[in-house]
């Protein structure tokens, strides 16, 4: 226990969901001692133009907003091959494969289309051919106001 009510769990990074959580969120686990058949991992599709392999996603089954002016948005993802209970909530950047399921779901809902964040890129130059030891200048130079150097 965390705290009166909440709880860390050990997970396994790749589960990228936050360990601690509230004892509301969970329910308690029985092992089925006859279930001796799992079911196969869920079928991973490969991202165009990208190494990455995600999970499909089958639908959005709910939106939740917080925030200011309900700026922040998550999306309960359905997953194909998946039971409900393994439903994620998820924010649109995360969704950026899944674009033509997000916005069937907003048009469904009678929502105006989602307004998808911009990815962010890092662009680094080479260093020149004549001088290979040195890195390239925008990595030496000093991130603005702060006096640090990246």
């Amino acid at each position: 226990m965390v705290g009166t009510n909440t709880v860390e769990l050990d997970l396994p990074r790749s589960m990228d969901i936050e360990a601690v959580q509230n004892v509301s969120a969970l329910k308690e686990y029985h092992h089925d001692p006859d279930d001796r058949i799992q079911a196969p991992p869920p079928p991973l599709r490969q991202v165009k133009g990208t190494t990455a392999a995600v999970m499909e996603v089958e639908r959005i089954v709910d939106l939740a907003e917080s925030g200011t002016n309900r700026s922040r948005r998550q999306y309960r993802v359905r997953f194909m091959g998946l039971p409900e209970d393994e439903d994620q909530w998820m924010p649109l950047g995360r969704l950026n494969h899944a674009k033509d399921v997000v916005e069937a779901y907003h048009q469904a809902q009678g929502l105006p289309a989602p307004s998808w964040p911009t990815p962010r890129t890092t662009r680094l130059s080479a260093p020149s051919p004549a001088d290979t030891t040195a890195p390239p200048d925008n990595l030496t130079a000093p991130i603005q106001g702060s006096g640090r150097h990246t």
